[in-house]
């Protein structure tokens, strides 16, 4: 009896913390300010557009956010 007792608590708090890293997870992602055009793939993700741009810069070898901002503006309409 205690051993499928302790299963059973055993199961319950490794739900209990992969749900609180789930809620971590959520509260962690990046939060659109109203009425400012956002990427909405970027806004599902937890560093938001830093992974795209770290390619355009590994990619090009140069950094130049004015350009970014050029290829990506019809995505925050």
């Amino acid at each position: 009896m205690d051993a499928s007792l302790s299963s059973i608590v055993g199961t319950l708090l490794a739900a209990a913390a992969l749900l609180g890293l789930y809620r971590a997870y959520r509260a962690a992602l990046p939060k659109p300010l109203a009425d400012i055009p956002y990427n909405r793939d970027a806004a599902k993700r937890l560093f938001g557009d830093v992974p795209e741009m770290m390619r355009y810069v590994l990619r090009t070898k140069r950094i130049y956010v004015s350009r970014w901002r050029c290829c990506t503006g019809c995505i925050h309409r």
